[in-house]
């Protein structure tokens, strides 16, 4: 069980913003780029149907909505490939992976921003890194963050650890995060070492009830 949703808390909604991590055609969608490389989407896309409404009741609650997306402005190089960017030791990241204004990088539909939400356009799995997120929300008065998104055991994992490093509250809202069907593992424990170390894990309903209280 990861939910840490028994913690006493009370979230006030003028301080708190939904952070939505990533949800883009080409994490979540059977015609996008993970998919098209033969990863099982169905998770994110299942994620990213939750998350319509998780987003409408943050709104209703008063919360800040932030979006981030990633963007492929400038690929990092590096010698020491991680597994998913290789096959046979080679880079085989697509130069049109993530570019802004294609179908791929846009956001799922049904998942759009509103006028005066805050759209991040990020470089790396960091929501923090080399964008201007954390002015933003402070500047806003946020010190909370409640997260949903993908991929659990990359973006969002990423950003919630940051987010935490940086001082913020973090609630990460377990059914709100997917991830490919074939790391199910990683998203479960993903889940358990935020919970243990980084950051609340509930459910959405969860959420409802601490900023009510």
């Amino acid at each position: 069980m990861t939910s840490s949703g028994d913690v006493p808390v009370a979230v006030d909604p003028e301080r708190t913003a939904l952070l939505v991590v990533d949800v883009q055609n080409d994490f979540c969608h059977a015609d996008g780029y993970f998919a098209r490389i033969g990863f099982d989407v169905g998770p994110c896309a299942a994620a990213a149907a939750r998350i319509r409404p998780i987003v409408s009741d943050a709104r209703a609650l008063g919360l800040t909505v932030v979006w981030t997306m990633s963007t492929n402005a400038d690929p990092p190089v590096h010698r020491l490939l991680p597994q998913r960017f290789r096959r046979d030791g080679v880079d085989e990241r697509p130069p049109d992976q993530f570019v802004p204004g294609s179908w791929g990088w846009q956001l799922v539909d049904g998942l759009e921003p509103e006028d005066g939400e805050l759209v991040v356009r990020k470089p790396r799995y960091d929501a923090f890194l080399r964008t201007s997120l954390e002015d933003d929300l402070r500047t806003r008065g946020i010190d909370t963050l409640a997260i949903a998104g993908v991929i659990t055991n990359c973006c969002v994992d990423t950003s919630a650890r940051s987010a935490f490093m940086r001082g913020f509250d973090v609630l990460v809202l377990e059914d709100g995060v997917g991830t490919f069907a074939e790391e199910r593992d990683l998203h479960a424990s993903a889940l358990r070492n935020l919970s243990l170390l980084f950051a609340v894990v509930g459910d959405s309903t969860w959420l409802q009830r601490v900023v009510a209280a």
